[in-house]
């Protein structure tokens, strides 16, 4: 009956002593988290150090190895012999989550050691392909070696998960060297905005452009467009139907240049050269948005050709389209 008493106090003293510790590591756990999620290091923090005890747990609260967040940590402080043993000692805890490879690369391009930062990096994004930071630190590295072919690579991986931001990671990396990209990241680019609408992600749009044409000439295109919407607010139509379509030209992708250039035409009072321009949006562009068929049937009017009107008006209407539906009232009622 004593030997029973006995074992029942130590497992009970082992079971205080084990909350104690998980305790004391959860609490660790969160000084630290706020710390590292502000970007600051403190001294106040790390003199738990000295207690803590790592091994037990030493998985944290959200599967990350606990020395591996007070290597994150360490990084911050400057320490980085000691947030480098810490990874190390953490790499065969939980090797699935790549989060010791991950911050070892993270160390090592801040100190700029290549070799070691593309051998990390690496590691982490092999074992974890579909985390926008892996790709990131890999595809940085790859870019400041010149290794622009290992960009594609490591992205064709990836590819069919159409993860957004790698794509923008993605397009942003190859045009820190316009002269290296590939015709493979061309065709990436061109597909991109008909996967990726440009009201929802409108950096894809921007960086897909970039890529596919080139910095500098949508850069003259934005000037033009810009320079096309003072003279159009100023009425001077020729000249912003004229700036409108040399903007076109630099940037056949964007359907808005050839639309507003249609516009400008239309309030010049060249309906023949409006539908030309409006036209190609609606036959070759097709955005979808109803307003280039709502300009057709406005030309019509002014045309005077009833089943025209009627034509483009209801197809306006089918996108919602404001002011379709007046038309339809007033021509169409038949």
């Amino acid at each position: 009956m004593r030997l029973i008493k006995l074992l029942f106090i130590s497992i009970s003293a082992i079971s205080i002593y084990v909350h104690y510790l998980n305790k004391e590591s959860a609490e660790l756990q969160y000084i630290l988290y706020q710390d590292i999620e502000k970007g600051i290091y403190e001294e106040s923090s790390t003199a738990r150090f000295n207690v803590a005890n790592f091994d037990f747990p030493n998985l944290s609260l959200t599967s990350i190895p606990v020395k591996s967040i007070a290597a994150k940590y360490y990084f911050l402080g400057g320490q980085f012999n000691k947030a480098l043993e810490y990874l190390t000692e953490s790499e065969k805890i939980n090797p699935y989550l790549m989060f010791s490879e991950s911050i070892k690369s993270e160390i090592y391009q801040y100190l700029d050691v290549k070799d070691s930062l593309i051998f990390y990096a690496e590691k982490a994004f092999t074992g974890i392909p579909d985390n926008d930071k892996h790709f990131f630190i890999l595809a940085k590295a790859y870019a400041q070696n010149e290794r622009f072919d290992e960009i594609d690579s490591i992205f064709k991986i990836v590819e069919k998960r159409k993860n957004p931001r790698i794509l923008n990671i993605y397009f942003s990396t190859l045009l820190t060297n316009e002269s290296k990209i590939s015709d493979y990241a061309r065709d990436i680019a061109r597909t991109a905005t008909l996967e990726f609408p440009a009201a929802e992600f409108p950096k894809i749009e921007l960086t897909s452009k970039y890529v596919l044409l080139g910095t500098e000439r949508i850069n003259k295109s934005i000037d033009k467009d810009f320079a096309a919407q003072t003279e159009f607010a100023s009425q001077n139509y020729a000249e912003a139907a004229k700036l409108y379509t040399e903007a076109s030209e630099l940037n056949p992708t964007d359907y808005s240049l050839f639309e507003n250039a249609g516009v400008s035409h239309f309030m010049n009072n060249e309906f023949d050269k409006s539908l030309e321009y409006i036209n190609f949006v609606i036959d070759s562009m097709n955005p979808g948005t109803g307003k280039a068929e709502f300009i057709a049937a406005s030309i019509y009017i002014k045309k005077n050709n009833t089943p025209k009107i009627c034509e483009y008006a209801n197809l306006a209407s089918e996108m919602d389209y404001p002011g379709s539906y007046a038309i339809i009232a007033q021509f169409c009622r038949n």
